[in-house]
């Protein structure tokens, strides 16, 4: 995919190798227009997130399925990537790749409106899903 950081580029990848992709990569395209001083920030944003430890970040959970054939996630794909995790007999279907607690919650409400109405934040350390 195309993502709009680094950061969220490798929080992908760090799902893809989840998912079995190990071979899975990143390749940053530079684009050839020279920068314009209205382009380049003049100061950082007035809140920054607290970056999640290495090996961790956070999703927001959508549910947890046996059959999700009919599941529409489409309108979610503006807020982050959809993924499944295999869970016992379940299919768990979650949105994100967020480098911080505060981006998930920040998207928590958003979700719910489109309809996942008990979806939750999990936290992702190497691999493992945990509810917060």
């Amino acid at each position: 995919g195309v993502y709009s950081s680094r950061t969220q580029a490798e929080a992908a990848l760090r799902t893809a190798k989840l998912q079995g992709y190990q071979q899975a990569f990143v390749i940053e395209e530079n684009d050839p227009r020279p920068a314009t001083p209205s382009a380049a920030p003049s100061a950082p944003p007035a809140s920054v997130n607290t970056p999640a430890p290495e090996g961790t970040y956070y999703l927001l959970q959508l549910g947890a399925f046996r059959n999700n054939t009919n599941l529409d996630t489409s309108r979610l794909q503006q807020y982050g990537t959809v993924s499944t995790w295999p869970k016992g007999d379940f299919n768990v279907i979650a949105l994100g790749n967020f480098n911080s607690l505060e981006e998930a919650r920040n998207s928590l409400p958003k979700v719910k409106a489109e309809g996942f109405k008990d979806a939750f934040v999990v936290k992702v350390v190497n691999g493992q899903l945990t509810r917060l």
